[in-house]
């Protein structure tokens, strides 16, 4: 998913990225960066159910546009019968 409206700044950026990658399971409530639990809700499900290389990815330029990215496996239809 792709927005060019102007971007997230490099101080809210970094956080956010903390946030989902360095907290995995933990929820940290801090109103001064208003990040919502559901982007890492669906980052932390993505990780517990697929391994630390799925996930959410999130690149931003300030100014331009912020770029997320779902990382997730190819189930085809032989992986499902034998799950």
């Amino acid at each position: 998913m792709a927005d060019f409206s102007g971007g997230i700044g490099k101080e809210n950026l970094d956080y956010l990225k903390k946030v989902l990658y360095e907290h995995r399971g933990d929820y940290e409530d801090d109103s001064k960066y208003r990040v919502g639990i559901g982007l890492k809700n669906i980052s932390d499900l993505i990780y517990m159910t697929y391994g630390s290389i799925y996930g959410v990815g999130i690149e931003s330029y300030e100014g331009m546009g912020t770029i997320v990215t779902l990382r997730l496996p190819i189930i085809t239809e032989e992986v499902e019968k034998n799950a």
